[in-house]
């Protein structure tokens, strides 16, 4: 057993910036591919396996009629999740299991943490003696520290894991093992090679660019020794930056959740013995939030730690509301109790405060006295309303040094226009700057199709474009942290200022503009007051009567709506009848159409031609407004503006699958001016559509030219 021992030392792999830098030209795109093709199906039966220990029926009765039976399964599936890294579905068919447990258990395993175990795996069983001992053996004599055993052999202990695992053996070399550990799944990977291939296998990627972690430790200029803390770690790529930037600095991740808590251990490892897990014990392995009943243990590492603060301190909460999409409101409440009670924050602070502030104040809280820390946060949480007694309470504080204003679309599939706050103390003014024209685009293609028809031809492929920041961005925004003088871009406000702005801290000059104009208005009123009617658009499976000519009934669907318009010229799916009772649904004039889901949300106002009837896909929500109370031509202005685009996306459900909630739509409020303002508002906006449909005939009529230049000059050849 010592040559095992000898053969995996993970102190001889641990890798610098040199064999980093190499590490990123490696190609191991078909160890990833094989890795999750080969591990796909133990997934499928790790889930099958756990999910049918949770049959509706059976459990219930076992509640109910055999409780004692009923609490052992319970602690069963608890420890498989504890062993497997069990995540909480999206699945809303499983709402039963509200009724068998508090916790809303469905499990299956995370494929991305299985396949990165699949590949320390491999790398360890590339000494050929290890292959007659494929056990938990090798993973419990290796010097392996205790917390990567822990995550390790609970997967190497399961056959249908090793079964899967086994024709991979020497089959790939060591940097492609270790360059899929490092970089697999990360932001700059997803860009270069997912989204070019027709199967993604990621389908999403939420992890932050290398531009963005750059800025990162640009802002907080980290020195020798200084101790660092990142808290929602983005899969360890900020913790193996900052070790790789000064490998004399101590560096504590600490996660609330438990799958990118494991990752960050796994990918940390092979960098620095001075990268530090706080949730871990070392001793037995144990990972203390292995399951989602440990959803505070962020905060228990800030009660365990409070007396030890740290120089430096970054959270990345731009997502934070999806990691507890089931449960925010009690997550909330819990930790909003525990600062009352344990850091003695009064009541009136912390009434309705976000969770993102919440975790501002235990940054605040943490941080030495001239010691920096930032944030990664949604634009929203800076001037909602009801952040408004904390955003005073950091403002009145000095606890804010600047704002960084960043683009929209900086991560994948998450369309929402991100802030940067630097933190510090003692501030007697805050710096905003306007980041949001540095960055380099870079496009790729998604498919949508509707989802009634199921025809191809019915398919919309769309470019997505992604903000990426560079190394020439880098330097820019420093640079206009460090300009003292006053300009477009970036420029300073006294706390008195801010305080007149009734702590809203906006940081563009444009924002600042609308808020005053929203201020102008005064009348603001909730959006269910002048809504006369909202409904979903037809759900019924209608492709039977699908006419394969144009006929008066229109199907519309989502692909048919762009910039404000429904381009009716460009139809294709005409029904030869509408049933009865689905004429319901048929679209009046004026009427506003929203999209359901999707995190960018489309809008169009309803002008019917006068021979036409137009159905809407249940993709589709239709609202009617009181015309006598508000102008839907304003309406469609407001909600077209920047402000209004981003109330209007706080009413989308931050799942996967964005779903808008009616509730919240109806409880929004709008800026309501008086009649004949909205009338010269609705007035130019119209005609403002009127030019980008012409514009848009003239530009189809110069592409159908262009087409039909060279037939022109082919002598009747063509």
């Amino acid at each position: 057993m010592e040559k095992i021992k000898k053969f995996f030392d993970i102190k001889t792999i641990q890798i610098n910036r040199e064999y980093y830098e190499k590490l990123k030209k490696v190609d191991y795109t078909k160890l990833e591919d094989e890795l999750y093709g080969y591990l796909f199906v133990c997934n499928d039966i790790l889930s099958s396996e756990l999910s049918t220990k949770y049959e509706e029926e059976e459990m219930l009765r076992l509640m109910f009629e055999e409780p004692e039976e009923f609490e052992r399964i319970q602690e069963e599936i608890k420890e498989e999740i504890e062993r497997f890294g069990i995540e909480e579905s999206d699945e809303d068919t499983k709402e039963y299991f509200n009724k068998i447990s508090a916790k809303n258990f469905f499990p299956y395993p995370d494929t991305r943490l299985m396949m990165v175990v699949g590949a320390y795996v491999l790398l360890i069983l590339q000494e050929p003696l290890l292959e007659k001992n494929f056990d938990s053996s090798i993973i419990e004599n290796s010097n392996l520290p205790k917390e990567l055993q822990g995550i390790i052999i609970p997967y190497i202990s399961n056959p249908c894991f090793k079964m899967q695992l086994f024709s991979l053996i020497n089959k790939f070399e060591k940097d492609e093992l270790l360059a899929f550990i490092v970089f697999g799944f990360s932001f700059d990977h997803y860009c270069k090679y997912q989204t070019k291939k027709e199967d993604n296998i990621y389908k999403s990627c939420d992890s932050l660019s290398e531009g963005l972690i750059k800025l990162f430790l640009n802002i907080l200029d980290i020195k020798d020794n200084e101790e660092i803390l990142n808290l929602y770690s983005d899969l360890g790529d900020f913790l193996v930056a900052s070790s790789l930037s000064n490998s004399s600095v101590t560096i504590y991740g600490s996660e609330d959740y438990f799958v990118r808590d494991k990752l960050s251990i796994l990918k940390a490892a092979l960098f620095s013995n001075n990268i530090k897990f706080e949730n871990t014990d070392k001793e037995n392995g144990i990972v203390f939030n292995d399951s989602a009943e440990e959803n505070i243990s962020t905060l228990k590492y800030f009660e365990n730690r409070e007396s030890q603060k740290v120089d430096k301190i970054f959270l990345n909460l731009s997502q934070i509301l999806g990691y507890y999409k089931n449960n925010i409101k009690e997550v909330t409440e819990e930790y909003r109790s525990k600062l009352e009670n344990n850091f003695k924050i009064p009541n009136k602070i912390l009434k309705n405060a976000s969770l993102e502030w919440i975790f501002h104040i235990l940054l605040i809280n943490q941080l030495k006295e001239k010691g920096k820390g930032i944030s990664l946060v949604k634009t929203n949480i800076l001037y909602k309303p009801e952040n408004k007694n904390i955003r005073k309470y950091f403002v009145e504080n000095g606890y804010i040094e600047s704002i960084i204003y960043l683009p929209k679309n900086m991560l994948i599939d998450y369309p929402f226009p991100l802030a940067l706050i630097v933190f510090s103390k003692k501030n007697k003014k805050i710096k905003f700057i306007d980041a949001y024209k540095f960055c380099k685009i870079e496009k790729f293609k998604i498919e949508f199709i509707d989802n009634y028809f199921k025809n191809p031809k019915i398919s919309e492929i769309k470019e997505q474009n992604i903000n990426i920041i560079i190394d020439t961005n880098v330097e820019k925004i420093i640079d206009l942290i460090n300009n003292q003088k006053n300009i477009k871009e970036s420029f300073s406000k006294k706390i008195e200022d801010i305080v007149e702005k009734d702590y809203n801290l906006v940081v563009t000059e444009n924002f600042e503009i609308l808020v005053d104009i929203l201020k102008k208005f005064k009348n603001e009123i909730k959006f269910k007051d002048i809504i006369k009617n909202i409904v979903r658009g037809s759900q019924k499976t209608i492709s039977k009567f699908k006419s394969e000519e144009e006929t008066q009934y229109i199907y519309l669907s989502l692909s048919d709506i762009n910039d404000g318009l429904i381009e009716f010229k460009n139809i294709e799916n005409y029904l030869k009848e509408v049933p009865k009772n689905q004429e319901k649904f048929f679209i009046k004039n004026n009427s506003i159409l929203l999209s359901k889901y999707g995190s960018s949300p489309k809008l169009a106002i309803s002008q019917i031609p006068d021979d036409k009837k137009v159905i809407p896909s249940g993709n589709f929500i239709i609202i009617e407004v009181d015309e006598e109370k508000l102008n839907p031509w304003y309406l469609m202005s407001y909600f077209s503006s920047g402000f209004g685009s981003e109330k209007l996306k706080e009413t989308y459900t931050e799942a996967k699958n964005d779903t808008i909630s009616i509730r919240k739509l109806e409880n929004i409020e709008i800026p309501v001016p008086p009649i004949k303002e909205q009338e010269k508002i609705a007035k130019e906006y119209r005609e403002s559509l009127k030019k980008i449909e012409e514009m848009k005939k003239k530009l189809k009529n110069e592409i159908q030219n262009s087409k039909e230049i060279f037939i022109k000059y082919s002598g009747g050849l063509v």
